[in-house]
C-alpha cells in the first residue's frame, strides 16, 4: 500500500523528467512536453515555455511557438501575425516576432540569421541576436510585413 502512494506521488510530480506538480499545472490550460528539456504551456489564447524545474522561461504572450531545427537550439515564436526566435540556449528572444521570413545563412566563417520585412527590408542578425546589418533587397517573391 504505501508503495503503490509512494509511486502515484513520483508519478504525479514528474513526468518525462519534467515537474509538474499540481502547483504547476494549475497555472495552465494546457502542459505538452515540446523539446530539449522544454514544456509547451498554454494560458487562454497565449503559449510560453517552461523548463524542467517548471519556471516560465518564455512568457505566455504568443500566438504560437513552432519547433525549428537549426542546431535544435531556436524556435519561433509568432505574434500578431509576425515571426521571430527565440534561443533556448540563452533563454532570450534572437529576433522580435515582427518579421514575414527568417532563414540562416552563412558566409565564409560568419553564421547568422536573415529577417525579413517590409519594402523589401532585409536585417541580418548574428546568432546571439545583435543586428549587424540592415539593407534593402528586391526580392522575386513577396516579402512579407514587418509589423512595425
Amino acid at each position: 500500500m504505501i508503495m503503490k502512494k509512494v509511486i502515484l506521488l513520483l508519478t504525479v510530480v514528474f513526468t518525462c523528467g519534467f515537474v509538474t506538480g499540481k502547483d504547476n499545472i494549475d497555472k495552465y490550460d494546457y502542459v505538452k512536453n515540446f523539446k530539449k528539456g522544454f514544456q509547451y504551456v498554454i494560458k487562454g489564447d497565449c503559449v510560453g515555455l517552461i523548463n524542467k524545474k517548471g519556471e516560465l522561461i518564455l512568457s505566455i504572450e504568443y500566438d504560437d511557438i513552432d519547433s525549428y531545427s537549426y542546431k535544435k537550439k531556436y524556435v519561433f515564436i509568432y505574434k500578431d501575425g509576425g515571426r521571430g526566435l527565440f534561443s533556448l540556449v540563452t533563454g532570450k528572444i534572437i529576433i522580435p516576432p515582427k518579421y514575414g521570413d527568417i532563414e540562416k545563412f552563412k558566409r565564409g566563417n560568419i553564421e547568422g540569421f536573415k529577417a525579413y520585412g517590409k519594402n523589401y527590408k532585409v536585417v541580418e542578425f548574428s546568432l546571439d541576436g545583435n543586428a549587424e546589418k540592415t539593407y534593402t533587397h528586391q526580392c522575386f517573391y513577396t516579402c512579407l510585413g514587418e509589423k512595425e
